[in-house]
């Protein structure tokens, strides 16, 4: 137990404390506002206020926690024993910047509900991020404030112990085009090849006659090899399948073909499965297309939908949330960027949705990813090699500080052609070494 004195316990507070305390440090923590129950307690204390009182470990508090604005501060970095944190404190206390009030900042996204540069979906950029800005993007820096803040807990009371959570591997499959060539309908299907006759695409015509007529698989058909991967860890992997309306960035099979819902069902007896909200439903300022579309799956699986991932990676703040929310989605996989590798919230631990308008958390839960497929090779241009190194990098931050490593793949970024070839190879050491430090948490297999 730990003691937190503080002058006011405000919901920015509570949420961080407990994000930091019992979510990733394991530590259970009780709030004070009486200085004398406070100064009395032979518990491990820290002081979380404006002043010092005793001789406990004092860290001095910032107002951002205690207000309900969404403001932009102007951020310093602060270089603490090799490692860069933010809001600098007191000359008396016990760090020199806030961990608690840096890591609201981060997981709470609140430089994402200002004004600021979006690509051409709409999305926030990761070049705005100031974790981009000072190249801490690629680690997990909520974690390792956290493991700070109890070090120095832990070296003024022996009696303070903390842990870790254990490593937890994640893959997530995003299912935009169940088929290349199938399930498109006889105008898709027909406008497609003139298209590519018109073009003198020949390889390409051909592959779609030779996958209709079953001479040769459909390139986007790899589901055995997917059941494969995750046959010894069927509880692991979430598929998301995209079942929109049919529009300019929703291409998918439409949701009423009948080989598409067989598909869906087979992978829904194997695997948990989740909706991939459309590109359209994102420019929905309410519920209704992302409950349609939620209806849709369950329909098909009749299990209740739970999990969402926004198609194109569509975040939008606050917006995005509350439309999961009035759908019944409880569990959500979008929390990461389309154009870079990363922690977006600074974090690998799932993590409950606050709501900085109305200043309260939800029940919500985020499981932040950290790589996808086409960032990887489209926007970044990494080698198969590259890819891999990095992959590594971040799975070692998470195996070390604990939590969840989750990364999306496409079915299409698994066929053979020559632009993917190559980085089946990234997939499949991926999966390998995710499964293998899943499969021992306690390995410790590098060490920052």
């Amino acid at each position: 137990m730990l003691l937190i004195y503080t002058d006011t316990i405000s919901p920015r507070l509570e949420y961080i404390a407990e994000l930091i305390f019992r979510s990733i440090l394991c530590v259970d923590f009780e709030f004070v506002t009486d200085k004398q129950k406070f100064a009395n307690s032979d518990l491990p204390k820290l002081n979380y206020s404006e002043e010092k009182s005793g001789d406990e470990l004092f860290l001095k508090s910032n107002r951002l926690l205690f207000s309900e604005k969404i403001e932009n501060p102007k951020l310093k970095p602060v270089l603490y024993e090799g490692k860069t944190g933010f809001f600098e404190t007191s000359a008396d206390s016990f760090l020199p910047f806030d961990p608690l009030c840096a890591s609201f900042y981060a997981v709470s996204r609140m430089e994402e509900y200002l004004p600021a540069l979006c690509d051409n979906h709409g999305r926030f950029v990761a070049g705005n991020s100031f974790l981009y800005q000072f190249g801490l993007l690629e680690q997990p820096v909520v974690n390792i404030w956290a493991r700070i803040l109890a070090g120095k807990i832990a070296e003024r009371y022996s009696c303070f112990e903390f842990s870790r959570q254990p490593f937890v591997f994640l893959p997530t499959i995003d299912v935009d085009n169940a088929w290349a060539y199938r399930g498109k309908g006889f105008l898709r299907w027909s406008g497609a090849l003139a298209k590519e006759l018109s073009r003198g695409d020949l390889k390409s015509a051909g592959a779609r006659f030779q996958a209709l007529r079953n001479i040769k698989n459909d390139p986007f058909n790899v589901y055995r090899r997917l059941f494969s991967v995750f046959g010894q860890n069927p509880e692991a992997p979430v598929f998301f399948f995209l079942l929109g309306d049919y529009g300019k960035y929703d291409k998918n099979v439409p949701w009423t073909n009948r080989r598409f819902r067989d598909l869906i069902r087979e992978i829904g007896a194997r695997h948990k499965t989740g909706i991939h909200p459309s590109w359209l439903s994102s420019e929905q300022s309410d519920f209704t297309i992302i409950e349609k579309e939620k209806t849709r799956l369950q329909t098909i699986t009749g299990e209740k939908v739970v999990r969402a991932r926004q198609h194109f990676i569509r975040l939008q703040f606050p917006t995005t949330y509350r439309n999961y929310i009035d759908a019944g989605i409880t569990n959500d996989h979008t929390m990461g960027y389309p154009d870079a590798i990363g922690f977006r919230a600074g974090t690998c631990t799932p993590f409950y949705f606050f709501d900085l308008e109305t200043n309260r958390k939800t029940e919500l839960m985020i499981y932040p990813f950290q790589v996808m497929d086409v960032t990887m090779r489209h926007y970044l241009k990494l080698t198969p090699m590259e890819a891999i190194a990095k992959i590594e990098n971040m799975m070692m931050h998470v195996e070390n500080h604990g939590g969840v490593f989750s990364y999306i793949w496409h079915n299409e970024s698994l066929n053979a052609s020559e632009q993917w070839n190559e980085y089946r190879k990234v997939f499949k050491q991926m999966n390998k070494l995710g499964f293998e430090i899943n499969g021992n948490p306690e390995s410790e297999i590098r060490k920052d």
